[in-house]
């Protein structure tokens, strides 16, 4: 066996002894060297706030760098709390590269400081604060100099003080003496809503300019990289800077100070009244509320000069874009490839926003009524962009990218008014002229639609009506993926919704409306709600004059009135704050802006609202099944669950009405479960108490069958089985009523999965109390197939018809005065809307029957709809015309609005109901009553039969029929005659049609085409 031979390669002593001294010599030179530079060159405060184990910390890593010619280095502490940057380069920007590195750092503290010369940077991030120790007595001693300091403050102001000084962490405590936290407070309580408050001073320093701002709640992560982009951008020079976030709890405000001591590209200060610090300001305050994206590398250019808020104003045009051309091809018009063009095409983008400029900016001066322009210098600027635009587009080649530019285009010249010029907006909103949507998809267009974008959401809200009112949606998303899918189906669905409320609004006088905010994944969401409001308000509330803000450019020139109600993920607390916003910012009827605000609406959910409606709906399809509910058995299916508005009522109003009910299936967001013997009712009662989900049904309380189950959709197969029993035809029942879950559930790819193998539905009837979970074509095939539907717009209308009439009690009641009568109020209402909805329930199943059953009760229900609204809009126009021509409606219109009243409002208040309705309300109160009554009493199509073009004229020859039958049939009950009750029920069924009928023949005859109005009275 060889030998093993190890070889060892031995230094010289000498040469050891050599390199030795040699690195010695060389350190200690670079010691001596670098030592007294390092001393004098960075500014003061490094030396006084940085403690010498870091100042030696420093150097060492300094040497090392100029030993090495290495550029910069980063330090990370053991704990990763605390993250110091050194830079050793000179190079111009390397703070915002470091920055891009940190922008998705949460960063609770910085200080960064800069030599004179700018060839030393040294920077400290701390991702978490570090509490004080309020035992400590040194801390005591300071807090109470802090206070004595502030004075005596009010109460509000005290709180906040209190919560600012828990919230300190010790780095800032100690980087700074009583006297400038106490300036901070100052500050700090300068802040209104949500502005971003700065200060700039050139005394403190002599060398250069310090900038203060104080925010409240800006991006967690991000922030300083955007404020420090937008002073690269404005030439400053950064000799240090200072962050410092404080927070008292998760659930309230973060308070966020940068302070900085800089001079611009020159050298020089910043003087106060300069343009490039006017700028400065407003780029800041707008960061704030923007989000980044592909977009950002706009700003960044030297040839258009983009500003954070015009690239703002190009990433809502995408937004818009991609919104309308997605929907003809998804595939093609993506957002990135929007956002791509933008940028492949700079100054065709820088265009498009020196186009809007041109027709928004309020600096163009003017002598129009309307926006306060000179229309003359306003239009020639219009058409000069437009003339370049036009030409640019006409050289691109690439379809994609010109049907992009051709739809921002349409986008801008479609804008009626919009926020984006007021200082401090914190969301963009715009009100589009409808004529921009395509007739082919959107048919009939609405009345108008607002767009509104801001950071982390985008939405829509749509109206049929000038005067409507409807809910305002948030709707959350997972992932981008959840993200896109929704996104791209926005504004469809907020169409859809709208339209389905006006259909669903014949019974009150406000038309259809909805609004949808779409949030981003992880988006904060009582931000998004707040900044969409905000913006929406912007543009509706109206001064003195009647006008908009005057640096509003208003080509639409009219005041809109806007009632919202409370939707999916609207909490008590948002609506509360709408509210008060809406009386902050002085919109006209700010208590009707936002119906059901806690303790001063009537709370769909407590009273059942909507569910009693649906359950008139529910007893109809079962009378016309032939099963009498109260003696009968019968089988339900219902999506939505116990704790469920909607869902939740009706199950209760099922158990406690109907004791031979069998609630077969029960399926909402949170599980499933399904009992072929029905759920056991007192289980349901439970979970309806206890407001949970149906996936929390207690299994032990099946019933033996191994069919029977329980799921929670907590996971994959929880969730399969779920959506299995919502749209599956495994379970078999009398109804089904779907009082939740999505629009479109069950459509027309798989509407046949309710059928069973023999091709017949699996339930007669549906209630559907939830909006659209049916598609259009879904109906008619299963109606085709024998299926009873009541459609949403008639089933749901409950709670449109409450939050009606909370609209009418805010306009006429303190908040004193309603709470007093609510319980009588909330109980009259619904009465009302129980009787308005079994008046069109007996319609639809009469005009149903009159047809041989042959036209689908979903046609019906919109025809009334249609009719309802068709003559409500005539009658309320024809009074319109007769104010404004100094003529009066008779003094029975007035009775009509009376009688549309709650009796209590009635007796209480009705000289309040006859002059503090705005009068635009009034006339509609009184055109939808009159119209909803005689529509339901006669039928369809009655008034069109008699072909008399005067409608108003008809209307006066209706009511006063309408008031002598009463009177006979009045009289004819309380008198002796045999057989009254047969003759008054002959004359309640026909004798006010035929009566009306022959008296309009006699008009005709006589060729009357006189005033409209043979009476008058002084009150309207």
């Amino acid at each position: 066996m060889a030998r093993k031979v190890t070889r060892k390669f031995l230094v010289k002593e000498s040469t050891t002894k050599e390199i030795t001294t040699q690195v010695k010599n060389d350190l200690l030179e670079s010691v001596d060297r670098l030592t007294p530079w390092f001393f004098r060159t960075l500014p003061l405060f490094y030396y006084q706030m940085t403690s010498k184990e870091e100042q030696i910390n420093h150097l060492h890593t300094i040497i090392s760098l100029k030993q090495t010619n290495a550029p910069s280095a980063t330090l990370r502490s053991a704990d990763g709390k605390k993250i110091t940057f050194i830079s050793v380069s000179g190079r111009t920007g390397e703070l915002l590269e470091f920055l891009e590195d940190l922008k998705n750092v949460n960063i609770r503290n910085a200080a960064v400081h800069s030599a004179l010369e700018g060839d030393l940077l040294v920077c400290h991030f701390y991702t978490e604060g570090f509490p004080l120790d309020l035992e400590d007595k040194e801390v005591q001693r300071r807090l109470r100099e802090i206070r004595r300091r502030l004075g005596k403050l009010s109460s509000e102001q005290a709180r906040k003080v209190e919560n600012y000084l828990q919230g300190m962490d010790m780095q800032y405590f100690s980087r700074y003496d009583a006297e400038r936290i106490h300036w901070h407070i100052q500050f700090y309580l300068k802040i209104r809503d949500y502005e971003t408050v700065f200060s700039l001073d050139n005394e403190r320093d002599k060398n250069f300019s310090r900038i203060s701002m104080c925010t409240l709640n800006p991006p967690k992560t991000g922030y300083l990289l955007r404020v420090t982009r937008i002073l690269s951008r404005y030439g400053m020079k950064i000799n240090r800077l200072y962050l410092n976030s404080i927070q008292w709890s998760l659930d309230e405000d973060e308070v966020v100070f940068i302070t900085l001591y800089g001079v611009d590209e020159q050298g020089r200060k910043l003087e106060p009244g300069s343009k490039v610090w006017s700028e400065i300001q407003s780029a800041i305050k707008t960061v704030k509320w923007v989000e980044e994206d592909e977009l950002t590398t706009l700003i960044g250019r030297k040839d258009y000069r983009f500003s954070v808020q015009s690239v703002n104003f190009l990433r809502a045009c995408a937004s818009f874009v991609h919104q309308f051309l997605s929907k003809k091809q998804p595939e093609r018009y993506t957002s990135e490839v929007v956002k791509k063009a933008f940028i492949r095409r700079p100054y065709l983008s820088h265009l498009l926003y020196k186009f809007f400029e041109a027709r928004f900016d309020p600096n163009i001066e003017d002598i129009c009524s309307h926006c306060g322009t000179d229309l003359e210098t306003r239009q020639r600027r219009q058409e000069e962009f437009r003339g370049e635009i036009e030409r640019e587009i006409h050289k691109i080649h690439k379809f994609v990218e010109k049907s992009i530019f051709l739809e921002a285009f349409r986008f801008i010249r479609y804008i009626l008014k919009t926020n984006y010029f007021l200082e401090d907006n914190i969301g963009l909103a715009f009100r589009m002229d409808p004529e921009i949507l395509d007739k082919e998809h959107y048919s009939p267009l609405p009345f108008g639609f607002f767009f509104f974008y801001g950071r982390g959401y985008k939405g829509f809200h749509v109206r049929f009506e000038d005067m409507s009112r409807g809910g305002f949606r948030l709707v959350k998303t997972r992932d981008k993926e959840h993200y896109d899918f929704e996104s791209a189906r926005v504004f469809d669905e907020v169409y859809q919704l709208s339209w389905a409320q006006q259909l669903k609004n014949k019974d009150i006088p406000e038309g259809g409306s909805k609004a949808i905010a779409l949030l981003k994944p992880g988006a904060v969401l009582r931000e998004c709600v707040e900044c969409a409001i905000d913006s929406l308000l912007d543009i509706l509330v109206t001064y003195e004059d009647g006008k908009v803000h005057p640096n509003i450019v208003d080509y639409y020139g009219k005041e809109e009135i806007i009632y919202l109600g409370p939707d999916e993920n609207v909490s008590d607390d948002m609506i509360e704050w709408i509210v008060e916003r809406a009386k902050k910012k002085r919109y006209k009827y700010p208590n009707a802006f936002m119906s059901s605000k806690p303790g001063l609406g009537i709370n769909h959910k407590k009273y059942g609202v909507t569910s009693h409606g649906v359950n008139v709906y529910v007893e109809a399809c079962l009378k016309y099944l032939k099963i009498n509910p109260h003696k009968d058995s019968f089988t339900v299916r219902m999506v939505g669950g116990p704790d469920g508005d909607v869902a939740g009522n009706e199950l209760k109003i099922l158990i406690q009405n109907y004791p031979k009910v069998k609630i077969l299936a029960i399926s909402d967001g949170g599980g499933a479960a399904y009992d072929e013997h029905g759920l056991d009712h007192g289980e349901i009662m439970r979970l309806i108490r206890e407001g949970k989900s149906i996936g929390y049904f207690d299994p032990r309380l099946l019933h033996t069958g191994e069919r029977n189950f329980v799921v929670q959709a907590d996971n994959t197969e929880g969730r399969r089985i779920r959506d299995e029993i919502q749209v599956g035809n495994t379970i078999i029942t009398d109804l089904f009523i779907p009082a939740g879950g999505r629009p479109n559930t069950i459509n027309i790819d798989n509407w046949e999965k309710s059928l069973d193998e023999s091709g017949i539905p699996v339930f007669k009837a549906v209630v559907e109390g939830a909006n659209l979970f049916f598609s259009e074509e879904a109906r008619l095939r299963l109606e085709e197939k024998g299926v009873i539907i009541i459609k949403d717009s008639s089933a749901n209308k409950g709670g449109v018809i409450c939050s009606s009439y909370e609209i009418i009690a805010s306009l006429l009641l303190s908040e004193e005065e309603f709470l007093e009568i609510k319980e009588q109020y909330a109980y009259e209402v619904i009465e009302i809307l129980k009787k308005k909805a079994r008046q069109e329930a007996e319609l639809l199943f009469k005009e149903h029957s009159l047809r041989g059953g042959i036209l689908p009760l979903t046609h019906l229900s919109s025809r009334i709809s249609e009719e309802i609204n068709d003559l409500t809009n005539t009658i309320r126009s024809m009074i319109r015309e007769a104010l404004q021509s100094k003529k009066r409606p008779p003094e029975r219109y007035l009775h009509m609005l009376k009688v549309h009243c709650p009796k209590i409002l009635v007796e209480k208040y009705e000289d309040r109901i006859i002059h503090n309705i705005p009068e635009e309300h009034r006339i509609s109160i009184i055109a939808n009553q009159i119209a909803s009554y005689i529509v339901y009493r006669e039928g369809l199509g009655w008034i069109k039969s008699l072909h008399y073009d005067d409608v108003l004229n008809l209307v006066e020859v209706y009511l006063a029929t309408d008031k002598l039958v009463e009177d006979y049939i009045r009289t004819i009950l309380s008198s002796d005659l045999e057989g009254k009750e047969i003759i008054a029920q002959i004359l309640e069924h026909n004798a006010r049609k035929e009566l009306t009928r022959e008296k309009i023949q006699a008009l005709k005859e006589a060729g009357y085409n006189g005033n409209r109005f043979p009476r008058a009275i002084d009150e309207l």
